[in-house]
Formats: structure tokens, sequence, C-alpha cells
């Protein structure tokens, strides 16, 4: 899960802001960062470097050339390289974050997946690691830890000790480089070839854990699992029957005796591998992938930890990044938390947006008019502190077929201040300006549906209600809308479906 920046984080690295921490390794940390003028479809997960190992020009001979393994792939199954500096004083590189557990987490908190789970994981799985051989790299660290699991389905990451086949190994002789348990034979040896066949071995013992829990080599000493894994010494009696002769052939001791990634994605999806065309990458699986209840709960417990940080105040001075110049005059964009999936029980909305909206941003981050000024980028959070929303408002698996977090900016300048949520009906209520000596803001409701952000309705249709203050926190039933008059006297009543005006109640 998310962790907070603490004091001695940068701000940023490279043109990326940094929003939380994932984690670190042996090489260095990895933070969730934010591209400028990115929203949340663009985050990344950015890795730098241990301070001690930048200083290793056999180091960043790894590192660069992990970039460019990165680079090389392009499938819909693994983690995309999004930008890199091997140069940098401390090497950076970040790739495409994928918001759900790692597949350990996900079989530690919620069992083991099912027999029907595990053959569209390895599927897909067995998808990704054809777009990395077809690259001529072999992946040589495929474990459940660089497996996760997504929305829309599972993704390989991190190439950090990725190898060309044309290349020399870096590492020494008599020196395993990989994960004990999830290593092939080749991988232990050290002095032998570790090849694509390599991989397929070490997915073998990946769809293994999947669907016991246990790696087939598991044991309480390294040792012993060295050993298990030079010897052939699989145990595979937990496995489903129906899994374990494709997974006992990925696990032959003899690489030339394994299947390739065409012959196993045939016996893992027949109908799949027989549509294929040759020549033609795969495309992205249509809907959301078919996890079990668990899996999907704990991918919603992600999404609201990555809304959560994306609303959390930057520490530290305020990052000012290169103009980017993004969709259209303004760059507006919100995470629209319906239908099940609530932030805890808050319809949360957030909004962030650069310029005032009056479409004179320029690419250089001035106004065309002539003013020099311009506003910095605000995020406001707005709530609505409903608690109808219950106990499962986070858990994915009563979320419809197919939702997923929508983005969609604002449909004019303004500021929103309260939502609420009905069915698949979000009203937020907006501000223009503020209310001064004999000026008052403007005010509207928008609806939009829920479950993809698509507009429903405005009130009023055109135009703006002057008012003292906004319109008052907003009510809904299965029929109507209800909220305070924005001049203050009584409550103002709608009609869910389209947005007309039923009656103006007073008191």
């Amino acid at each position: 899960m998310l962790r907070p920046l603490d004091a001695f984080t940068p701000a940023a690295i490279g043109p990326f802001r940094l929003i939380a921490g994932l984690g670190s390794g042996g090489m260095g940390t990895v933070h969730l960062a934010l591209p400028p003028g990115g929203g949340p479809h663009d985050l990344v997960a950015l890795k730098t470097t241990r301070q001690d190992l930048s200083f290793q020009e056999e180091f960043r001979l790894r590192f660069r050339r992990e970039a460019e393994s990165a680079r090389a792939v392009r499938s819909p199954y693994v983690a995309a390289l999004v930008d890199a500096d091997p140069a940098a004083e401390r090497p950076w590189l970040a790739t495409e974050y994928v918001v759900g557990p790692s597949l350990d987490e996900a079989v530690d908190r919620s069992g083991p997946l099912s027999v029907a789970a595990v053959r569209e994981l390895g599927a897909d799985l067995t998808r990704g690691l054809s777009a990395v051989h077809g690259a001529r790299l072999v992946h040589r660290d495929l474990k459940p830890g660089n497996v996760i699991l997504g929305t829309a389905g599972p993704r390989l990451i991190d190439f950090g000790i990725a190898q060309a086949y044309d290349t020399t190994a870096l590492t020494a002789t008599g020196v395993m480089v990989g994960s004990p348990g999830f290593m092939s034979p080749e991988h232990v040896a050290a002095d032998r070839s570790v090849t694509a066949a390599s991989d397929v071995f070490c997915l073998g013992a990946v769809l293994c854990f999947a669907a016991t829990g246990q790696g087939p080599f598991h044991d309480s000493e390294l040792a012993a699992v060295v050993n298990r894994i030079a010897r052939g010494g699989a145990d595979l009696s937990r496995v489903p029957e129906e899994l374990r002769e494709v997974i006992a052939s990925c696990l032959r001791t003899d690489p030339g005796q394994r299947p390739t990634t065409g012959e196993l994605l045939r016996t893992l999806d027949p109908e799949g591998a027989a549509a294929a065309r040759p020549g033609v990458a795969p495309p992205p699986r249509e809907g959301a992938f078919p996890w079990p209840e668990g899996v999907r709960r704990q991918i919603g417990e992600y999404e609201v930890a990555v809304g959560r940080a994306l609303l959390a105040p930057v520490p530290g001075p305020p990052v000012v990044a290169p103009p980017v110049r993004a969709r259209g005059n303004r760059l507006g964009w919100a995470i629209g938390v319906g239908a099940a999936a609530v932030v805890g029980s808050v319809a949360a909305v957030l909004f962030a947006t650069w310029g005032d909206g009056s479409g004179n941003d320029s690419a250089d981050g001035t106004d065309k008019g002539g003013s020099s000024e311009r506003p910095a980028p605000a995020a406001v959070t707005v709530t609505s502190q409903m608690s109808d929303f219950g106990p499962a408002a986070t858990d994915r698996a009563k979320a419809p077929d197919g939702w997923s977090p929508w983005s969609q900016p604002p449909q004019e300048p303004g500021e929103p201040r309260g939502c609420a949520l009905n069915g698949t009906t979000l009203v937020c209520s907006y501000v223009r300006g503020e209310w001064r000596y004999q000026e008052r803001a403007e005010v509207w409701l928008e609806a939009r549906d829920a479950s993809d952000g698509t507009p429903k309705w405005r009130y009023p249709a055109k135009g703006t209600v002057p008012g003292e203050a906004t319109f008052g926190q907003v009510e809904m039933d299965a029929e109507r809308v209800y909220t305070l008059s924005p001049d203050g006297d009584g409550f103002t009543v709608l009609d869910i479906a389209d947005g007309k005006l039923v009656a103006r109640l007073s008191g």
C-alpha cells in the first residue's frame, strides 16, 4: 500500500512530482509520481537508485540497460516505460503505474485464485512474456511481487535485471540473479545461459503460487530451496488437477523440454490463441478481468488510497513545473468516485484547474490578454458528509461489471463545493467568483452519470444563479434533488432525472 512522503523526500525528481512512497529494494526506492499537467491516468512508478550505487559505473550501465529494455517492450500486459534518465546524478526510471496489489499481496490476503482465474492470469502473463521475448529480452526476475493485479488484468513490472540475448552478462560467475523460490535451474547454476525458457520456468512457479498460495520449491532454508530447484524437486501436490500438467511442463529441469510461450498460450487459452494473428500484438482485454471478490476489494482499496494521495497537500515549497500544453485551453481533471466505489462514506470528487478558465492560456503559461500573473494549480476536495453509502462503499465486488474510476473536466470554469450520490447519479454544486458588497457569486448544479462521468443535466440549464453563497448541501432520494437555495431563502427541489425545477420551498 502507499506510504506518506517523509521530510527527506524531494518534492520532485526530473519533471515528476512525488505523491507517495511505493516501496524500496536492493537497488533503490520507488515512488508514486505525477508528470506536469498530468491527471489520474498519468501516474507513474518512479524508481531511483541508492546513492552509493549511483557512483558505480557498472551499475549505471545496468540501469541504462534496464531503461533500454523497458523502452523496447510495448504490450498491454507489461507496464510501459514513460521516461528515464540514466545519466542523472541519481538515475531514475518512470514506468506506467498499475493501480492494484501485487500477486503475492493479493494471495496472502485473499487466498489462492480459482482455476479459471489462474488460467486467465497465466494466459495474460504469457502474452506479456511473449512481448518481452519478442524484443530479444529475458525478464529474469518473474515472481509474484513483479505481477501487479489491476482492474483490466495482470501486468508484468520491473525489468531491474532484464538482459538482452546478445549482451554480455554483468553478473559474475557464481552470483545468482533472481528471487529464491522463483528461479530457474539456470539461475541457480549462474554459469548456464538464461533464456526465454527460464522465464517460462519462473512463470510455472508463479502460477503454482497463485493456485496454492505457496511456491513449488517452498522451504524454510534457502539452501534447501536452491537444492530442490537444481534437482527438479517441485511439490505440486496442492495444485488443482486441471492445472497440474501445464504447470509441471513449465517446471521441467531441461530448458529444451519446456513449452514455448506460443505452446503455453494454446494450452491456457485455446480460443484466444486460435484467434491471434501472426505478427500482430494481442489487443488489450475488453472489460474488467474476472478477479475473485477479495482481489476486486483490494484493487478498490488501492484506488481509494491513490485518490487520497492525490488529495494530500504537497510537503515543502510548491513544485514549479515547466508549462505543458494540455487538452483544450485549460487543463481540468476529476476523479469521479461513484456507483459502489466511494471513498469510505464520502462521495469524493477531486478537481485541479490550471488558469482562470478564460480561454486565454497560452503555451508559454502567460495570459495573452496582457496579465503576467497566473494562478497556481489548486486542488479542492469536495465531499458530501452523507452516511448512507454503507460499509460496502469501497468493495469493488459490488461495482457494476466493467466499472472503473473515470476522469472528466468540469463543463465550464468553476470551483466544486459539494456533491451527493444516489444510484448512478452524482450531483455537484459549483461556484464562480465570491460574494462581495453589491456583487454576488455565480452558482449552479451539474449532474453526471456516476458510472462513467457522462453529463446528465445542469441547473439552471444556461447561465448561473446569483447568490450570496453556494447551493447548500445536496441531498437526494430516488426522484428528487434537495438543496438550500443560494439566496438563503428556503429550498430548491429538482427532478433527479432531468434537473427541471419542481418546487421552491420556504423555510
